[in-house]
């Protein structure tokens, strides 16, 4: 499973229901659906290198970079 996400993982990973986020050293998002085995259901760059834990938080996803913070999601927003 490490080659469908990569190398160069680092803090934890974020949960929201059956999802797993996780941000890789080089700034790419992959979002595994989990199970028995996990399926890779996205892949996202952000451009810009990260060494942070992707947090999660009313609704929202937030992605620290060496340089911005990068929010996802509405305020409030649930997952139906």
């Amino acid at each position: 499973m490490a080659g469908a996400v990569g190398r160069h993982l680092y803090g934890l990973a974020g949960c929201r229901g059956r999802m797993i986020y996780l941000l890789s050293e080089t700034g790419e998002t992959v979002v595994l659906r989990a199970g028995r085995t996990p399926e890779v259901v996205a892949r996202n760059a952000v451009g810009e290198q990260s060494i942070a834990s992707p947090a999660i938080s009313n609704g929202q996803i937030f992605l620290r970079t060496d340089r911005h913070l990068i929010a996802i999601g509405k305020p409030g927003a649930s997952k139906k």
